[in-house]
């Protein structure tokens, strides 16, 4: 989303110079802060509704993990998803009224109360206007093109094209060289249109003449053109400025007396104008009675926003997005995160497959699309109030069965990575030269496609030559951005398009030490209206290529000449997926920070660093659980630590090297080179030292070992005799239908609730289960199984504890062993050691499994009415996403170990 700065009111009002010192620090890593967590984006239908059921769902979302709202007056998206109800009065309830700042101060509250921090645009919807009289100079002003072609040889009398449409800035002839009809493709969205093509032009540069002065008072323009033997002629054009009269809140009103009968008009936001124009209104409408001093306290610093329905999920869009705000070290790039076409049909899995793209693209806030108003609201049955009208993910809210059976987990986790990846600075392998037109679609396609630089763990972001005059763009020591990002090379593409001011900073650069490689070729010119700054370009990227510091290189081959130069990723990889890495480094503690994102299916290899990391201790950081603990296996040499990883797909590792000394439960001084696959766990204690879990090698013939640190192997025949692994098997299923309420108009009600109980043989989705089909709610799933394992066969044995491991979560799970809750689950690998909680004889495993809520809701799609009307999928004739996977699927497996102690 892109918002109005809040630096309008900082610079009127203060609102937000401070927040209060207890919401300053990030927290722990175990219990990460309100400004280390994620945030919802919460939709108020309008505010005439319930604001005790405002503050409500502020302060729960608050309880399950978030760090409080981004709140959005969102009116039916500004009215372009239609009109109100006819009960709702928007002229009364409109954005900046008294019943807006009522339901204002009673969300800032319930943020105090809670202590939350709360993010708000200043206007309705997107933030981008205020109510206003419609001679307002502060609104927003367009520059509006006319323009008519004339004939070589012709005259031209009469009115100029457009006259009276605004007040003339300018009308301007020239020679037209060539035209082309351009269509553009159809945009799928039923929020959006576009124009179906246009009409492209290339003008003789020479002949483009103002003849402004030429047009009469009214009008009126008498000239004639020369004869040209090319070409298509003249062509005239008239361009005027007026105001829009764009609306960010429009609805259908006759009524003119007030500026809250306007709805809210979009400003002029560039210009200080328009400024004034929201700040009069703040000042005079909303920073009153207690307002200003409840923002003061908890309203939260604007920072550079995308979003990943935009950016489609693309790591390479992210880091277009992210280089440059990196490079001027910004603390906090946030991201509008899960819009997908999937409402009330997006499970957890989908959410972090895009979160863990998002991060590794450079995002370290995330704003969750969105939370629902769940108070009843006009003419709309249960679920309730649905932003987007069924088409848009996601409505979280106490009518998702994940709202209390998953969501945390997830919030957790969201806000350990989030903590992790606000220490220290980040460091970046490689910036990319990247020069595109304003004029391009807004689509951010993949600029560097080849493989050479992720299939050997290089990290990039890329720059702009705009970006080159900031401050932080200085080299030092061989790297440019030396107190942010630290690049160690610029790419520049053959594909790419190189300005005057850029070449003349890459010249610098290479004058300076940093290496820059020209991939592919030289890159093209951006053109221009000068043709001796194309030719002086030209010159230039020819002397470059010869320059110190200077390389050429084939498409595909950077990582090459980066090892060559040697130079090295702060994290190498070598895997038979495709990982994707961040690094952060904190001087103050001496801590560095690794981030591994597996973008592929299962998938394993090594990580190498190097540098004053290799000397540093490697710990896990179980961003599920909150949970720190020593690496068992690596290998140090003089120039490299280097350690084995295995990864699920969308899995998300995090790993810190810290100084000796700084581990509070103590350091081992000890650890192993190399572990064979029996080996499927370690614990570390001061007391005991190593205890290697060890399972059944399934062999008698199998002589495995631990190389030690010490050069000390540990042979491991006897753990032959460890229990093998077996299956649960003879499932009962408890499923709790959610459902509508009787009276269907009772959209409070979180769901009617009633059960159905199943013995399942082998654990399928609810959809092959008939009476399921188009069932939601939560799956109680409950197994036993006997401890000590009393197995028969060549492998029968004893064992010391267990794993249990669930090879595929669709959403989300809740864990208890015999009563005990087992801490939180990695969604995408799924298992535990439940050693602590096994008992002699028979054991209980009961797996609480939420489905979402769309295979239900989808059943009912045509009784269902938003504000009066059906759910727009219906009314716009879009197409009904089918049936979901939901519930528990696949084997679930114990898998008993061994204990062997290393000292």
């Amino acid at each position: 989303m892109v918002r109005l700065e809040p630096l309008l009111l900082l610079h009127a009002a203060g609102v937000l110079a401070a927040s209060s010192s207890g919401l300053s620090s990030l927290g722990t890593f175990e219990n990460p802060s309100v400004r280390s967590r994620p945030r919802f984006r919460y939709w108020l239908p309008d505010a005439g509704v319930d604001k005790e059921i405002v503050s409500t769902n502020i302060k729960d979302s608050g309880a399950r993990g978030a760090g409080g709202v981004e709140f959005v007056p969102f009116y039916n998206y500004g009215g372009e998803a239609g009109d109100p109800p006819p009960q709702a009065n928007w002229v009364t309830n409109g954005f900046g009224t008294p019943a807006f700042r009522d339901v204002f101060r009673a969300a800032l509250q319930a943020h105090k109360d809670a202590g939350l921090l709360m993010d708000f645009a200043l206007g309705p919807n997107q933030g981008q206007g205020v109510p206003a009289s419609s001679d307002d100079p502060g609104l927003q002003w367009d520059l509006v093109p006319y323009s008519v072609p004339v004939g070589t040889n012709e005259t031209f009398q009469g009115p100029i094209p457009g006259w009276g449409t605004g007040e003339l800035v300018a009308v301007v002839s020239a020679h037209v060289l060539s035209q082309t009809n351009i269509s553009l493709p159809e945009i799928d969205s039923p929020f959006l249109t576009a124009q179906s093509g246009y009409l492209s032009l290339v003008l003789e540069h020479e002949s483009l003449t103002d003849i402004t002065d030429q047009v009469s008072e009214d009008g009126q323009l008498s000239i004639r053109f020369p004869t040209y033997s090319n070409g298509f002629g003249h062509r005239i054009f008239a361009y005027y400025k007026k105001r829009t009269l764009n609306r960010n809140l429009h609805f259908t009103n006759n009524a003119t007396a007030t500026i809250w009968d306007n709805g809210s008009f979009a400003v002029d936001h560039y210009s200080s104008r328009g400024a004034q124009t929201v700040i009069d209104f703040w000042e005079n409408h909303i920073l009153i009675d207690g307002i200003k001093e409840l923002l003061m306290e908890v309203g939260h610093y604007d920072a550079p926003e995308c979003e990943s329905l935009q950016l489609g999920d693309s790591v390479d869009a992210y880091r277009q997005f992210s280089g440059p705000a990196l490079l001027a070290g910004k603390n906090v790039i946030s991201n509008e995160m899960g819009a997908t076409m999937a409402a009330y049909g997006y499970p957890f899995r989908s959410l972090l497959f895009s979160v863990g793209r998002a991060i590794v693209g450079g995002v370290n806030q995330l704003v969750l699309h969105g939370q629902s108003y769940t108070g009843d609201y006009y003419e709309t049955t249960w679920p309730g109030y649905t932003a987007f009208s069924y088409s848009t993910s996601e409505l979280y809210s106490n009518k998702q069965p994940s709202w209390d059976h998953g969501l945390s987990d997830v919030l957790n986790f969201f806000a350990r990575v989030q903590y992790t990846q606000r220490q220290g600075i980040p460091r970046v392998d490689v910036a990319i030269y990247n020069k595109v037109s304003a004029t391009d679609a807004a689509a951010f396609p993949s600029m560097y496609q080849a493989d050479d630089l992720v299939n050997e763990g290089w990290s990039w972001a890329y720059l702009s030559p705009d970006n080159f005059a900031l401050p932080g763009a200085t080299v030092e020591n061989g790297t440019l951005g030396p107190d942010g990002p630290r690049f160690k090379a610029l790419v520049v593409e053959s594909d790419s398009n190189m300005t005057l001011s850029g070449l003349d900073n890459i010249r610098e650069y290479a004058t300076q030490g940093l290496p820059i490689i020209l991939s592919g070729g030289l890159p093209g010119i951006f053109p221009s209206a000068n043709a001796s700054e194309s030719a002086a370009i030209e010159a230039g990227l020819t002397h470059l290529s010869t320059s110190a510091n200077v390389h050429l290189v084939r498409r595909g081959g950077v990582a090459e000449k980066l090892t060559a130069l040697g130079l090295s990723p702060h994290i190498q990889v070598q895997t038979d997926g495709k990982w994707l890495t961040t690094w952060r480094e904190d001087s103050s503690s001496g801590i560095d920070y690794a981030l591994i994102f597996c973008d592929s299916n299962t998938s394993s290899g090594y990580i190498t660093v190097t540098g004053s990391a290799k000397d540093k201790v490697p710990l896990y950081l179980n961003a599920w659980t909150g949970a720190r603990s020593p690496v068992f296996t690596y290998n140090v040499t003089d120039h490299a630590l280097t350690l084995p990883v295995s990864l699920q797909g969308n899995q998300t590792m995090i790993i810190t090297f810290s100084p000796r000394g700084l581990n509070e439960s103590g350091e081992p001084n000890t650890h192993a080179i190399e572990t064979p696959p029996s080996v499927i766990g370690a614990t570390y204690d001061q007391r005991d030292g190593w205890i290697a879990h060890v399972a059944n090698q399934g062999s008698d013939t199998t002589h495995e070992r631990i190389h030690l640190s010490s050069d000390r192997y540990i042979e491991l025949p006897q753990h032959q005799r460890t229990a093998s692994p077996f299956n649960l098997t003879n499932w009962q299923l408890v499923a709790e239908h959610w459902e509508a309420p009787t009276n269907l108009s009772d959209a409070k009600t979180i769901a009617r609730k009633h059960n159905t109980t199943h013995e399942l043989t082998t654990l399928v989705s609810w959809s092959q289960i008939p009476i399921l089909r188009n069932a939601s709610g939560l799956g109680y799933y409950s197994a036993t199984f006997q401890w000590p394992p009393n197995t028969h066969g060549r492998f029968n044995g004893t064992a010391d504890g267990a794993y249990i491991v669930f090879p595929s979560i669709l959403h989300a799970i809740q864990l208890s062993i015999n009563g005990h809750r087992v801490p939180p689950l990695d969604y995408t690998d799924a298992k535990a050691d439940i050693s602590q909680y096994l008992k002699a004889g028979t054991n209980e495993v009961l797996a609480v499994v939420p489905t979402t809520m769309w295979n239900y809701i989808r059943s009912i799609l045509p009784e269902i009415r938003d504000q009066g009307h059906l759910p727009g999928l219906l009314a716009e004739g879009l197409p009904v996403p089918g049936i979901s996977e939901n519930g528990l699927v696949e084997e679930v497996s114990i898998i008993p170990y061994s204990k062997l102690v290393i000292r």
